[in-house]
């Protein structure tokens, strides 16, 4: 497709109405409060790998059996789902966008809601992601899905999905620092030991021997081994095993786009510069 085709124009005040209708009138964090720990993670960040190096952490120490699937939330659950098994601390997950009613929430009761976990990843790499999943039920080029629909009528996910979430959670991990981690799934790839120690420090998991529980969660949640318990429907896989670059799907005209776009509408990237592209 001529990338130069496709109108691309979007007002900040149409961002801003589109992006805040809905968490405006959003009450679902106040499921969150029956857990002590909740992860927030963005699509195609790693959360089942996350989801299940934690439940193999707990399934070892704890002498339970292995889940028969990746997506098993027998120690991680849905703010809808009935409580996982694994019942101490009660932990949660969801992509759910925080809505600016959470911050006051938190301010004013902050005992009666968990603390947070945010699983971010650069928004480039899980545009692709994506796009690499959903392709054939999109039916358009990768230069058309990443320019989106700020409507959200089109696609499932995508960059404006993406600004939300992250804007979102900046401002409330901004607010509550103390009470808000936050995990690059890029740290997680290059130190999974350290991060997965620092998670269990943040969500107070207790362990009887820590150093053979996460070494057996690391040993168990490697992709092979996730691959052949990855039962999911449609035959989509979660494990990613595409190695092809940036260079191979981003033309130039969708740098600049991308470029221009994160400057004014991403007021939080946690520590990505998406003004460089290596």
């Amino acid at each position: 497709m001529n990338t130069s085709s496709i109108d691309t124009r979007l007002s900040p005040l149409a961002y801003a109405w589109h992006s805040r209708k809905r968490e405006w009138t959003s009450l679902s964090f106040r499921r969150h409060r029956q857990f002590d720990v909740f992860f927030v993670t963005m699509h195609q960040s790693g959360t089942h790998w996350l989801k299940y190096l934690v439940t193999l952490t707990l399934v070892k120490d704890r002498g339970l059996p292995e889940p028969r699937s990746i997506s098993d939330n027998i120690a991680i659950g849905g703010p809808r789902e009935r409580e996982p098994y694994v019942q101490q601390p009660r932990l949660g997950q969801s992509h759910t966008i925080a809505s600016p009613l959470l911050k006051s929430a938190i301010r004013w009761t902050p005992e009666r809601y968990p603390r947070y976990v945010i699983l971010v990843r650069d928004i480039r790499d899980v545009l692709l992601a994506h796009y690499r999943k959903w392709q054939d039920r999109y039916g358009c080029g990768f230069s058309e899905y990443l320019r989106g629909d700020v409507t959200h009528r089109r696609f499932e996910k995508d960059v404006w999905w993406d600004f939300r979430f992250l804007n979102a959670w900046g401002a409330i991990h901004a607010r509550f620092p103390d009470r808000v981690s936050v995990i690059h799934y890029e740290s997680l790839v290059g130190d999974t030991p350290g991060v997965l120690n620092k998670l269990i420090d943040f969500a107070g998991i207790e362990l009887d021997d820590r150093p053979a529980a996460i070494a057996y969660a690391i040993d168990g949640a490697d992709k092979g081994r996730m691959a052949a318990k990855d039962e999911q429907p449609y035959g989509m896989s979660v494990v990613n095993h595409d190695r092809r670059s940036w260079a191979d799907w981003y033309a130039e005209p969708d740098r600049a786009w991308l470029r221009e776009t994160c400057q004014r509408y991403l007021k939080f990237p946690f520590g990505y510069d998406y003004e460089r592209w290596p």
